[in-house]
């Protein structure tokens, strides 16, 4: 059995990043090789290898750059993702509370599932519900469907303007007087019938065919409600309604969400509104 030399770096992102270049790198240098002989060039076998010497050193200096600024926007994450759990305990320090239980098996579920949650983050403006999510979990709860399904949600939400619809999408249904039997939240792409509760614009409105509620609510905006719905739905969060959409304009989508699952997420990711 060889033994692992102490100067083996042990990180595996890093290594499959060289691995890859290493393709790259040959990749180059067969593409030099090519193009040489297809010329009709009688470059010497030193210059050839020369040249691929460069290649291969301009690549893994990019490699190099590529994995120091990984490794920085990691760290800046996990620092961000953990002022955040804090900050949701108040005055009480979870460094403290923490401190001797790493190895429970409901801490390390919960920070380790967090951790890897982070690095499929899109955009840093879902790191605050991350931090509060966790926070909710720490010490006692394991990770269970609804903290690895919200984990994944915001994992795919790639921009603010889109983060700022997922909130007033959870916090229009969670606030709604609609009751759940009838309620269902339809996307527009344009709205010509304007009364009471209706709107002239594009948006996302709670309809309601029938009853005391009927009408259109304006619920708010979102860049792409088509893909808002999309991550809702694929993540069980949400359902198609299948009742028919009429009410004029162009509807584009529609999802149906319980108020109680909307009241929880937006718990965690709008805590000021709940």
């Amino acid at each position: 059995m060889t033994e692992r030399k102490d100067s083996e770096p042990d990180h595996t992102s890093r290594a499959q990043l060289l691995g890859a270049s290493g393709k790259v790198i040959a990749a180059a240098g067969a593409a030099i090789a090519g193009t040489s002989l297809a010329a009709g060039a009688s470059t010497s076998a030193a210059l050839i290898a020369g040249g691929v010497a460069g290649v291969a050193t301009g690549i893994l200096e990019v490699v190099r750059r590529i994995g120091t600024w990984a490794t920085t926007q990691r760290e800046a994450t996990w620092v961000s993702w953990w002022e955040h759990v804090s900050a949701s305990y108040g005055a009480t320090d979870i460094d403290d509370i923490l401190r001797g239980r790493l190895d429970e098996p409901a801490v390390r579920a919960t920070i380790l599932q967090s951790l890897k949650s982070l690095e499929n983050v899109v955009d840093p403006c879902v790191i605050p519900a991350l931090g509060v999510l966790t926070a909710k979990y720490l010490p006692e709860r394991k990770p269970d469907s609804f903290f690895r399904k919200l984990s994944r949600m915001l994992c795919e939400i790639t921009t603010e303007e889109e983060f700022r619809g997922l909130q007033s999408l959870m916090r229009g249904v969670s606030a709604s007087s609609v009751p759940d039997e009838v309620l269902h939240v339809v996307a527009r792409s344009a709205l010509e019938v304007v009364g009471r509760n209706y709107s002239n614009g594009p948006g996302m409105y709670i309809y309601v065919q029938q009853g005391d509620h009927r009408g259109m609510h304006f619920v708010g905006t979102a860049p792409d409600t088509s893909y808002l719905f999309h991550v809702v739905k694929s993540n069980g969060f949400g359902t198609e309604f299948s009742g028919g959409l009429g009410g004029g304009g162009a509807t584009d989508s529609s999802i149906v969400i319980s108020k109680t699952t909307a009241s929880m997420i937006c718990a965690i990711i709008e805590p000021g509104a709940a």
